[in-house]
Protein backbone atom coordinates (compact mmCIF):
# COMPACT_ATOMS: atom_id res chain seq x y z
CA UNK A 1 0.00 0.00 0.00
CA UNK A 2 2.85 2.35 0.82
CA UNK A 3 4.48 1.63 -2.54
CA UNK A 4 1.25 2.42 -4.41
CA UNK A 5 0.66 5.59 -2.39
CA UNK A 6 4.13 7.01 -2.97
CA UNK A 7 3.93 6.22 -6.69
CA UNK A 8 0.57 7.95 -7.09
CA UNK A 9 0.66 11.18 -9.08
CA UNK A 10 -2.10 13.78 -8.94
CA UNK A 11 -2.66 13.43 -12.69
CA UNK A 12 -3.42 9.72 -12.17
CA UNK A 13 -6.79 10.54 -10.66
CA UNK A 14 -7.30 14.29 -11.16
CA UNK A 15 -8.03 15.28 -14.74
CA UNK A 16 -10.15 18.35 -15.34
CA UNK A 17 -13.38 18.05 -17.28
CA UNK A 18 -12.63 20.82 -19.76
CA UNK A 19 -16.29 21.18 -20.67
CA UNK A 20 -16.77 22.91 -17.33
CA UNK A 21 -15.21 25.99 -18.94
CA UNK A 22 -17.68 25.96 -21.85
CA UNK A 23 -20.89 27.97 -22.08
CA UNK A 24 -23.38 26.27 -19.74
CA UNK A 25 -20.43 24.39 -18.25
CA UNK A 26 -22.10 24.65 -14.86
CA UNK A 27 -24.46 21.93 -16.05
CA UNK A 28 -21.61 19.44 -16.33
CA UNK A 29 -21.80 16.50 -13.90
CA UNK A 30 -18.43 17.20 -12.26
CA UNK A 31 -15.24 19.22 -12.33
CA UNK A 32 -12.99 16.16 -12.74
CA UNK A 33 -13.33 13.28 -15.18
CA UNK A 34 -14.59 10.01 -13.74
CA UNK A 35 -12.72 7.82 -16.23
CA UNK A 36 -9.36 8.79 -14.69
CA UNK A 37 -10.37 7.52 -11.25
CA UNK A 38 -12.04 4.44 -12.73
CA UNK A 39 -8.89 3.59 -14.71
CA UNK A 40 -6.78 3.94 -11.56
CA UNK A 41 -9.02 1.51 -9.68
CA UNK A 42 -8.92 -0.92 -12.61
CA UNK A 43 -5.14 -1.05 -12.38
CA UNK A 44 -5.06 -1.25 -8.59
CA UNK A 45 -7.77 -3.84 -7.88
CA UNK A 46 -7.47 -7.58 -8.63
CA UNK A 47 -8.57 -8.79 -12.06
CA UNK A 48 -10.87 -11.41 -10.58
CA UNK A 49 -13.27 -8.81 -9.16
CA UNK A 50 -15.57 -9.94 -6.37
CA UNK A 51 -14.47 -13.59 -6.75
CA UNK A 52 -10.89 -12.64 -5.86
CA UNK A 53 -11.80 -11.03 -2.52
CA UNK A 54 -10.83 -13.42 0.28
CA UNK A 55 -12.55 -11.64 3.16
CA UNK A 56 -16.01 -10.10 3.62
CA UNK A 57 -16.19 -6.71 1.92
CA UNK A 58 -19.01 -4.17 1.91
CA UNK A 59 -18.94 -0.83 0.12
CA UNK A 60 -21.58 1.86 0.45
CA UNK A 61 -22.74 4.65 -1.84
CA UNK A 62 -25.61 7.11 -1.55
CA UNK A 63 -28.44 6.95 -4.10
CA UNK A 64 -29.24 10.43 -5.41
CA UNK A 65 -32.76 9.28 -6.30
CA UNK A 66 -34.11 8.84 -2.79
CA UNK A 67 -31.14 9.45 -0.49
CA UNK A 68 -30.91 5.81 0.55
CA UNK A 69 -27.64 3.95 0.97
CA UNK A 70 -26.79 1.26 -1.55
CA UNK A 71 -24.52 -1.58 -0.42
CA UNK A 72 -22.23 -3.61 -2.65
CA UNK A 73 -20.35 -6.80 -1.84
CA UNK A 74 -20.86 -9.48 0.82
CA UNK A 75 -24.57 -10.24 1.34
CA UNK A 76 -25.38 -7.27 -0.91
CA UNK A 77 -25.28 -6.27 -4.58
CA UNK A 78 -22.60 -7.77 -6.81
CA UNK A 79 -24.35 -7.07 -10.11
CA UNK A 80 -21.88 -4.23 -10.68
CA UNK A 81 -18.14 -4.86 -10.89
CA UNK A 82 -15.79 -4.43 -7.95
CA UNK A 83 -14.17 -1.48 -9.75
CA UNK A 84 -17.55 0.19 -10.29
CA UNK A 85 -18.56 -0.34 -6.66
CA UNK A 86 -15.30 1.17 -5.37
CA UNK A 87 -15.76 4.11 -7.72
CA UNK A 88 -19.37 4.67 -6.63
CA UNK A 89 -18.36 4.62 -2.95
CA UNK A 90 -15.74 7.33 -3.52
CA UNK A 91 -17.38 9.59 -6.12
CA UNK A 92 -17.15 12.87 -4.21
CA UNK A 93 -20.06 15.12 -5.26
CA UNK A 94 -19.02 17.96 -7.58
CA UNK A 95 -15.50 16.54 -7.90
CA UNK A 96 -16.42 13.31 -9.74
CA UNK A 97 -19.54 12.30 -11.67
CA UNK A 98 -22.00 10.01 -9.94
CA UNK A 99 -21.96 6.32 -10.86
CA UNK A 100 -25.07 5.61 -12.91
CA UNK A 101 -26.69 2.18 -12.88
CA UNK A 102 -30.23 0.98 -13.53
CA UNK A 103 -31.69 4.47 -13.74
CA UNK A 104 -30.11 5.52 -10.46
CA UNK A 105 -26.99 7.50 -9.59
CA UNK A 106 -24.63 6.89 -6.65
CA UNK A 107 -22.10 9.13 -4.90
CA UNK A 108 -19.58 8.89 -2.05
CA UNK A 109 -20.93 6.69 0.75
CA UNK A 110 -19.61 9.07 3.42
CA UNK A 111 -22.54 11.32 2.61
CA UNK A 112 -24.69 9.01 4.76
CA UNK A 113 -22.27 6.69 6.61
CA UNK A 114 -18.91 8.35 7.36
CA UNK A 115 -18.35 5.43 9.77
CA UNK A 116 -20.62 2.48 9.02
CA UNK A 117 -20.60 1.05 12.54
CA UNK A 118 -24.28 0.04 12.50
CA UNK A 119 -23.81 -2.02 9.37
CA UNK A 120 -20.80 -3.79 10.84
CA UNK A 121 -22.89 -4.71 13.89
CA UNK A 122 -25.71 -5.96 11.65
CA UNK A 123 -23.22 -8.20 9.86
CA UNK A 124 -22.33 -9.86 13.16
CA UNK A 125 -19.17 -8.01 14.18
CA UNK A 126 -18.15 -8.66 17.79
CA UNK A 127 -15.46 -6.00 17.66
CA UNK A 128 -14.88 -3.11 15.26
CA UNK A 129 -11.79 -1.20 14.15
CA UNK A 130 -12.97 2.20 12.95
CA UNK A 131 -10.36 4.18 11.02
CA UNK A 132 -11.35 7.82 10.63
CA UNK A 133 -9.32 9.83 8.10
CA UNK A 134 -11.90 12.55 7.58
CA UNK A 135 -11.39 16.25 8.28
CA UNK A 136 -11.93 17.56 11.78
CA UNK A 137 -13.91 20.32 13.44
CA UNK A 138 -11.70 23.16 12.25
CA UNK A 139 -10.14 24.09 8.92
CA UNK A 140 -7.73 26.66 7.52
CA UNK A 141 -9.97 29.45 6.23
CA UNK A 142 -7.25 31.00 4.07
CA UNK A 143 -6.46 27.68 2.37
CA UNK A 144 -10.14 26.85 1.89
CA UNK A 145 -10.95 30.15 0.18
CA UNK A 146 -7.77 29.99 -1.93
CA UNK A 147 -9.06 26.74 -3.45
CA UNK A 148 -12.20 28.48 -4.68
CA UNK A 149 -15.53 26.74 -5.18
CA UNK A 150 -14.08 23.24 -4.78
CA UNK A 151 -12.38 24.16 -1.52
CA UNK A 152 -15.57 25.61 -0.04
CA UNK A 153 -17.70 22.68 -1.24
CA UNK A 154 -15.27 20.12 0.16
CA UNK A 155 -15.12 21.95 3.51
CA UNK A 156 -18.92 21.97 3.76
CA UNK A 157 -18.99 18.23 3.03
CA UNK A 158 -16.28 17.70 5.66
CA UNK A 159 -18.20 19.66 8.31
CA UNK A 160 -21.34 17.62 7.69
CA UNK A 161 -19.57 14.26 7.85
CA UNK A 162 -17.51 15.28 10.90
CA UNK A 163 -20.67 16.10 12.82
CA UNK A 164 -22.22 12.76 11.85
CA UNK A 165 -19.11 10.92 13.04
CA UNK A 166 -19.04 12.91 16.28
CA UNK A 167 -22.69 12.17 17.08
CA UNK A 168 -22.34 8.51 16.12
CA UNK A 169 -19.33 7.98 18.36
CA UNK A 170 -20.97 9.79 21.28
CA UNK A 171 -24.04 7.54 21.10
CA UNK A 172 -22.33 4.25 20.21
CA UNK A 173 -23.32 1.35 22.48
CA UNK A 174 -22.66 -1.54 20.12
CA UNK A 175 -19.70 -3.97 19.99
CA UNK A 176 -16.35 -2.77 21.38
CA UNK A 177 -14.87 -0.13 19.09
CA UNK A 178 -11.18 0.48 18.45
CA UNK A 179 -11.31 4.03 17.11
CA UNK A 180 -8.26 5.23 15.18
CA UNK A 181 -7.95 8.86 14.13
CA UNK A 182 -4.67 10.08 12.59
CA UNK A 183 -3.81 13.79 12.89
CA UNK A 184 -4.98 14.94 9.45
CA UNK A 185 -6.78 18.14 10.46
CA UNK A 186 -5.94 21.07 8.19
CA UNK A 187 -5.10 18.93 5.15
CA UNK A 188 -7.19 18.81 1.99
CA UNK A 189 -8.63 15.78 0.20
CA UNK A 190 -6.35 16.24 -2.81
CA UNK A 191 -3.14 17.13 -0.96
CA UNK A 192 -0.43 15.26 -2.85
CA UNK A 193 2.46 17.14 -1.22
CA UNK A 194 2.27 15.32 2.12
CA UNK A 195 1.66 11.68 1.19
CA UNK A 196 4.62 10.39 3.19
CA UNK A 197 3.38 12.25 6.27
CA UNK A 198 -0.10 10.72 5.82
CA UNK A 199 1.38 7.22 5.72
CA UNK A 200 3.68 7.73 8.72
CA UNK A 201 0.99 9.46 10.78
CA UNK A 202 -1.57 6.73 10.07
CA UNK A 203 0.96 4.10 11.13
CA UNK A 204 1.74 6.05 14.32
CA UNK A 205 -1.95 6.46 15.17
CA UNK A 206 -2.66 2.74 14.80
CA UNK A 207 0.33 1.75 16.91
CA UNK A 208 -0.72 4.22 19.63
CA UNK A 209 -4.25 2.83 19.80
CA UNK A 210 -3.05 -0.78 19.84
CA UNK A 211 -0.62 0.04 22.63
CA UNK A 212 -3.49 1.36 24.76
Amino acid sequence: MRKHALALEKTDIVRVNRRVAWINGIRQPSVFRGDALMDFYSELLPDGGWDSIQMPLLLNAVDLTDGSTGWFGTDARTDVSLVEAVYASSALPVFYPAFENGGRAFVDGGTEYPLALDRAEEQGATGIVGIDVGSGETGDCEKILAQGILGVQQRIFSIMTWRRRRDLLAQWDGPPLLYVRPRFDGYAAFDFDHVEYFLDEAYRAMKEVLAR
